[in-house]
């Protein structure tokens, strides 16, 4: 773990911490701390978040129980430290990205995503910690450095962002749950937790999912399972609703205002037998398709340009490539 202390004499003056494109609930939960933690060290600073387009619909009831106020601007006309959140690449920061390389503020990542050479030659402080589940997880080791007091509120939303990016536990690691547990001895409920993270589906997004459904087209790679389908919108839920089908891959993509959009999702089980990278996947499509992606082993998803058809033969086109790479290695051995 690095060392965190020289954070300290950075957080000072006109801030602004700044997420991924929709923004999920680690993200937002993992700036809100950092928000309480500038606040600590530094009472007299001025602190903005920063979402480039919005956060997700999951995300609200984290903003409304935490009171985070975010915005896609800045009231700003010069900021002395730029910290940027659970962003992989700068891509991910969309309209953001030209004013992040070409400020003279101070840059700050703090992330848990596979480390990128580009942000990383951009920041002054890079903090990065791809063996933490979450970047909450890691937030939390950087509180603990700095004596930053937990009450019930911040260690809540801490547990949240570590329970919706391990996917309510599903994934997590030995040091994960030491975090998990004290985190609960100062105040967390999973009860809480689990109630942040629930969302009633309405009407719109059972009838996306249904329209998903039957528009699917499944590939078969024995012993995998690949769904693709196309819809405007909910592509993320509709892709969980084909892993809960039976899917091992799912791939949604739709259009929104002309942009593409895709969500990846993949069983825990592909990943471990394969070592397929939906993130890593996703990265490289996005710059196929002008755009940007990222995201994790079994979740990820990409915003860029192009027909959808076309996007979805490439994505499984390279998805098929890497299993009969696996396959064949696999064979030799």
């Amino acid at each position: 773990m690095s060392s965190f202390q020289d954070l300290g004499r950075h957080l000072a003056g006109d801030i602004i911490i700044l997420c991924h494109h929709n923004a999920d609930p680690d993200a937002i939960c993992a700036s809100y701390a950092i928000k309480r933690m500038i606040q600590y060290i530094n009472p007299t600073a001025y602190v903005e978040v920063i979402t480039p387009d919005g956060a997700s619909l999951l995300s609200e009831k984290v903003l409304s129980y935490t009171g985070l106020q975010i915005s896609k601007d800045s009231f700003l006309r010069k900021t002395d430290t730029f910290v940027v959140v659970d962003t992989g690449s700068l891509k991910q920061l969309e309209k953001w990205a030209p004013r992040f390389i070409s400020t003279t503020a101070f840059k700050i990542v703090i992330d848990h995503h596979t480390p990128d050479p580009e942000m990383q030659n951009q920041t002054g402080i890079y903090i990065n910690d791809s063996e933490a589940i979450a970047t909450c997880e890691l937030v939390y080791w950087i509180l603990k450095e700095l004596s930053i007091p937990l009450d019930e509120k911040l260690a809540t939303a801490l547990l949240v962002g570590m329970s919706f990016d391990s996917r309510h536990f599903g994934i997590a690691t030995p040091r994960f749950f030491r975090v998990a547990a004290d985190l609960l001895e100062a105040g967390a409920s999973l009860n809480n937790v689990r109630d942040l993270l629930t969302t009633t589906i309405d009407q719109s997004e059972k009838m996306a999912r249904l329209k998903a459904a039957q528009r699917a087209s499944i590939h078969k790679v024995d012993p995998w399972i690949i769904v693709t389908s196309s819809l405007g919108s909910f592509q993320s839920s509709a892709a969980r609703a084909f892993i809960q089908l039976g899917a091992d891959v799912a791939i949604l993509v739709g259009k929104d205002k002309n942009i593409l959009q895709a969500s990846f999702r993949a069983t825990e089980d592909f990943w471990q037998k394969t070592k397929i990278d939906l993130g890593e996947i996703s990265k490289y499509l996005g710059d196929e398709f002008k755009g940007t992606g990222g995201g994790h082993t079994t979740a990820a998803g990409l915003n860029g340009e192009g027909e959808e058809e076309a996007f979805l033969i490439k994505a499984v086109e390279i998805i098929i490539k890497r299993l009969k790479d696996v396959q064949s290695q696999s064979s030799q051995t």
